[in-house]
């Protein structure tokens, strides 16, 4: 720290006179060296006359206080209702046979002293020992003036205390509020607890502020300083001497989240890392059909891009399967990710269909993990990327806007020769610009089987083509994080807090549809549905049902698309159950759609051997006798084969009385 100048201004022929060079001059040896001061006796004498406040008779009582705290709390209660903040000055500890002696004083009381700060600083930790780079002291201003007022403590018999004032002057004047002063914007133990408790919840801290006050009523004088203060000393106490990706590791471990990292054993780094949330995971094998990839940068100082994984429930609710930071998007990073992803999939329920951005490293990641499952790019982010590329090609926007128009349009074609034709077309209407359709035939045409409705039709993704469905999580997501300049730990607290948010709307959802019924789904097409099929694939057979009064009896006019893409009965399909005089069965919707809870069914194992009742029954039949043998195999044909003559169970007719 810079020292204060001691300098004395004048203007004309009124000299202006600093206060504090009366209380420094003798204190400058602190300094670590000793300066001449000059002192104008008429100076002094403006001090006694001006800068002179007398607040002894504020502090003048016969009180007897219980406890030393009772008296210190006491006087800075009567110092803050006189805009002046109480301090100790000098506390002695308890030495027998000599009285306990504490002095109080003014905050400005005493004189700066410069610290000399350490080169390297040593924090011991139980089990290692750190050696980190210590911050130079930033350079800041100093409160002190030398004030004289001073407060003393006295000792009673059976530890009570009395106070006496031994000068009640301060030499400067007082604020009109205590507003800003750091020891007045303190923190309580109950308001501690409080802010640890929404900071580790993800609440911002004005948020955090504005609650204090309305919870303090007015007497709580903190600022801003003290929240942000107070959160990074909670943040330091937390890591206990860990680095940023240690720490991280810790939480993951303290919240059972399950994860995979890869690690510079050379360089002692964690280089990438994935997490899921373990009710993720359960919500990942009940509703394991569909996943979106996106990444998100500028997310942290570090510069690592983080990837989200997200999968959609039968709700239309998505939800977060994992979060992975990579050093590099590189083929062999996302081989490695999507490789420990599979391991939470039960191996006869994979994902089916990916949908992505477009990183090629990701896509022939995808091709190598998951060759079977199909892939949809995202029409959203196509047409975003060519944008981008061919905007400057354009004198005003009316020209680009309706290029891009004319290109989202080309990629809703329903047929693939609809779409050739549509390009040519295309083609003859942007013929004045070449290159952009040139772009167009080098970097996208190669690829609209994985973009352009003729063929992700044939796909059943219901619903899902594009991450711009998570476009809104994701901007919350990034909201949330708040800033590129965010740590590894902060990044992972504030995703940490959407997670559980996002948890318990998914699950809330679930149980509406499993317990509520709308009133537009009470057609008698729909009885056997109802609570038994989500809300959101209602909804499409309500409007498919609306579509079906517009359709022959043939179904030729219906393009039924629904079918394919979201495994439910289309248009033509629902207006022959009504002919029929039959509502859908249950059976005819997709099992997407009738997944109502966020515990995964159990898959049988197509491998009796791994079953443990059929090990059971083996045992079973090696120390039996040969009687039990023959009657065990009976009951096993019996299963396997059984007579061919059934009786038939009638159901009961709505007419028919049932009786307890």
């Amino acid at each position: 720290m810079e020292e204060t100048s001691m300098e004395v201004e004048t203007s004309g022929d009124i000299e202006l006179f600093d206060p504090r060079k009366e209380y420094c001059a003798t204190s400058l040896q602190n300094w670590g060296e000793e300066e001449d001061v000059v002192v104008n006796p008429e100076h002094e004498k403006r001090v006694s006359e001006v800068l002179k406040i007398d607040m002894a008779d504020q502090f003048v009582t016969d009180q007897v206080f219980n406890s030393r705290d009772e008296m210190i709390v006491w006087c800075q209660d009567v110092g803050r209702q006189n805009h002046m903040i109480v301090v100790i000055a000098k506390s002695e500890k308890p030495i027998p046979g000599r009285k306990t002696r504490i002095t109080l004083g003014c905050e400005r009381g005493g004189v700066f002293r410069h610290h000399t700060k350490k080169d390297q600083a040593l924090l011991e930790f139980p089990g290692r020992t750190l050696a980190p780079t210590v911050r130079a002291r930033k350079h800041t201003g100093t409160k002190k003036c030398g004030c004289p007022f001073t407060l003393k403590g006295i000792w009673q018999p059976d530890d009570k205390w009395k106070v006496k004032v031994e000068c009640g002057e301060h030499n400067h004047a007082l604020e009109s509020t205590v507003v800003g002063h750091s020891f007045a914007g303190r923190l309580k133990n109950d308001e501690k607890q409080l802010l640890k408790d929404m900071i580790r919840s993800g609440i911002k801290p004005k948020e955090v502020l504005t609650t204090l006050k309305k919870r303090s009523r007015g007497t709580n004088k903190s600022t801003m300083r003290t929240i942000y203060n107070a959160r990074a000393h909670l943040r330091m106490t937390e890591m206990e001497g860990r680095s940023e990706m240690q720490q991280v590791m810790k939480l993951l471990e303290e919240y059972h989240y399950v994860e995979w990292h890869i690690k510079d054993e050379e360089a002692d780094e964690v280089q990438d890392v994935i997490w899921s949330h373990p009710d993720s995971i359960q919500l990942a094998k009940s509703f394991p059909s569909v996943l979106m990839i996106n990444s998100m940068y500028r997310t942290s100082r570090y510069h690592m891009p983080l990837s989200e994984i997200i999968g959609v429930t039968s709700t239309g609710r998505t939800f977060t399967v994992a979060f992975l930071f990579m050093k590099a998007e590189i083929e062999e990073r996302y081989t490695w990710a999507l490789s420990q992803l599979k391991t939470i999939y039960e191996p006869n329920a994979l994902p089916s269909v990916f949908v992505t951005s477009g990183v090629n490293a990701l896509i022939s990641a995808i091709k190598t993990v998951f060759p079977k499952a199909d892939h949809i790019l995202c029409t959203f982010q196509i047409s975003r990327t060519i944008m981008v590329s061919c905007k400057h090609e354009f004198h005003n926007n009316e020209y680009s806007d309706s290029f891009l128009k004319d290109w989202e349009n080309l990629m809703q074609s329903e047929t693939p020769v609809a779409f050739d034709e549509g390009f040519a077309s295309f083609e003859s209407k942007w013929i004045n610009y070449p290159t952009c359709v040139q772009y167009l035939r080098d970097n996208w045409l190669g690829l609209k089987e994985y973009f352009v409705s003729a063929w992700t039709n044939k796909v059943k993704h219901y619903g899902y083509t594009t991450t711009k469905t998570i476009e809104g999580a994701q901007e919350k997501t990034s909201r949330m994080i708040g800033s590129s300049q965010g740590t590894f730990v902060s990044c992972w607290t504030e995703i940490h807090s959407s997670i559980t948010n996002e948890i318990t709307t998914v699950k809330e959802s679930l149980v509406d549809s499993l317990i509520s019924v709308k009133p537009s789904h009470n057609l008698p097409i729909l009885k056997d549905l109802k609570n038994n099929v989500s809300h959101l694939a209602l909804d499409m057979l309500v409007a498919e049902h609306s579509r079906g009064q517009s359709i022959d009896a043939s179904g030729s006019s219906c393009e039924c698309s629904i079918r394919f893409t979201h495994g439910l009965p289309c248009a033509h399909e629902i207006k022959q159950f009504e002919h029929e005089g039959r509502p859908i069965a249950l059976s005819d919707i997709d099992p997407h759609w009738r997944k109502l809870v966020a515990v995964p069914a159990p898959i049988m194992p197509r491998n009796p051997d791994n079953l443990p009742e059929f090990d059971l029954f083996k045992q079973k039949w090696e120390i039996s006798s040969e009687t039990v043998r023959l009657t065990m195999l009976k009951k096993l044909k019996e299963i396997v084969t059984p007579p061919t003559t059934v009786p038939v169970l009638q159901s009961p007719s709505a007419n028919d009385s049932v009786t307890a």
